[in-house]
């Protein structure tokens, strides 16, 4: 038996998709779907995948709509602020629906890691962003970067994103970083 969990696919396929879920074609598959990833007003136009809640109340109702429909789990986006993150979560826990977050990414202005666990989040996507919940100022974040920069090059493709991720522990014992984030 395999168990298949697809997180973050845009709204206009989840119909198609719960079917998958309701009717699988492959006995040997459980297919479950999150529906969007949640995310707050952002600067920028969402992601195809991404759905923005950006009230409360908008957040509540999107929860509710996808649990209605079948959707037994929610992911949250690293994107996703408050008061809309307090509110997925409870309405999801309301509902029994796990959260999982892809919580920690590039900037501090957005929740950690911590923040995420201690709101009731108890599954957390992508481990390599866990070195940056050890930034506790923009200014530690930016050290960071520009060494990463002068010893390694720009920013400018995946690879070297997920080496940037990687480098961070090494840059954090190297620095003897003596604060941790409880996990």
């Amino acid at each position: 038996m395999t168990t298949v969990l697809t997180m973050g696919q845009p709204d206009n396929w989840l119909d198609s998709m719960m079917q998958w879920q309701i009717n699988p074609t492959d006995r040997l598959v459980d297919f479950y779907l999150s529906g969007g990833a949640m995310i707050s007003k952002d600067n920028r136009v969402p992601y195809i995948g991404h759905v923005e809640v950006t009230t409360p109340q908008l957040a509540r109702q999107k929860i509710i709509d996808y649990h209605r429909k079948g959707v037994k789990y929610v992911k949250i986006y690293y994107r996703m602020k408050e008061p809309e993150f307090s509110t997925v979560v409870k309405v999801a826990d309301s509902l029994k629906m796990p959260v999982f977050g892809h919580i920690g990414d590039m900037s501090l202005e957005y929740p950690s890691i911590s923040y995420a666990l201690n709101k009731g989040v108890k599954n957390i996507e992508h481990i390599t962003v866990l070195g940056n919940n050890f930034f506790t100022t923009q200014n530690e974040r930016n050290d960071f970067t520009d060494n990463f920069v002068n010893t390694y090059g720009a920013l400018n493709s995946e690879p070297k994103i997920i080496e940037y991720f990687l480098e961070q522990f090494r840059y954090l014992k190297k620095i003897n970083k003596k604060k941790k984030p409880s996990l």
